[in-house]
């Protein structure tokens, strides 16, 4: 049975209600009761959102809205593993090298509320009162072991795509392209599907990235790219970007669409599918 929520207000009373969640060292997190057999993490690296203004009108939004949601969506469906950070990106951002904590890493990124587009550096990462806290969430997830890293993000609404799937500059992540074509082609199939069987008729666009590969994430880097080549036992993982016009509603900026709810917990249903068929292979 999936989940499907008409207002934020009647999700979070339900996250609240079945989502065991923990907060240590400014980090939130659940682990649930089928961990231990299915493995998966969903994360959601850059859930706080803010706005940093430079003057009255204009400013940066920093942070994913509603990726947090969509993580707990994919969580629950299979009752295994949420991880998020309780902070913004501009004090840690937990997808990048904790060595470079405090060291001017910035970011490119829109100022809004001008008179024409710009874009402009903020620097991120920079407040190293907080490497205690990205030592324990990178040593949280090397103690869950887990067989799966699914961490979502959030994309612009001037890209085309709805879901961006990126597997690393030469989908290393999920084990070489053919692999990342037969996921996404998987997961694509699967919610076109339950979208038909909840009536909604508009399919969403779903590809792998050209642009968000996740070459640079450190989670995917270091517990996956780094974990396989010195490990037997190996895993998977993947950024999935969702765009910001199914992330919210016009009527509830809080609330993702219902496609989008759908989405999430296909996505839960798709990666342990994959997860299955190659342990069945090994």
């Amino acid at each position: 049975m999936y989940f499907l929520f008409s207002s934020s207000e009647e999700m979070e009373k339900f996250f609240e209600k079945e989502l065991p969640l923990r907060q240590e060292n400014k980090i939130e997190y659940a682990v649930m009761e089928n961990f231990d057999k299915n493995r998966i993490v969903f994360a959601a690296p850059h859930k706080v959102t803010e706005r940093i203004y430079v003057d009255e009108k204009r400013f940066i939004g920093v942070g994913d809205k509603n990726t947090d949601k969509l993580a707990k969506l994919g969580a629950l469906r299979l009752r295994t593993c949420y991880i998020a950070p309780l902070f913004s990106r501009i004090e840690a951002d937990l997808t990048r090298d904790p060595s470079m904590l405090g060291k001017g890493l910035t970011l490119r990124s829109p100022l809004y509320g001008g008179e024409k587009r710009e874009i402009v550096r903020i620097e991120i990462h920079k407040n190293k009162k907080f490497a205690n806290t990205v030592s324990f969430y990178h040593q949280l997830l090397e103690k869950l072991k887990p067989q799966a890293l699914v961490f979502i993000h959030g994309m612009g609404r001037r890209h085309k795509a709805d879901v961006s799937f990126g597997f690393g500059k030469e989908c290393e992540y999920i084990g070489g392209k053919k692999n990342a074509e037969a996921f996404v082609g998987m997961f694509r199939e699967k919610l076109n599907e339950v979208l038909e069987s909840f009536g909604f008729k508009t399919k969403l666009e779903i590809v792998v990235a050209k642009f968000f590969k996740a070459t640079k994430d450190y989670g995917l880097l270091h517990h996956v790219a780094a974990h396989n080549k010195k490990n037997a036992e190996k895993r998977f993982g993947m950024n999935v970007e969702f765009n910001l016009r199914g992330r919210t509603t016009k009527e509830d900026k809080g609330l993702p669409t219902k496609e989008y709810q759908l989405a999430a917990q296909v996505l839960a249903d798709v990666v342990l599918e994959w997860k299955n068929r190659i342990k069945e292979r090994s």
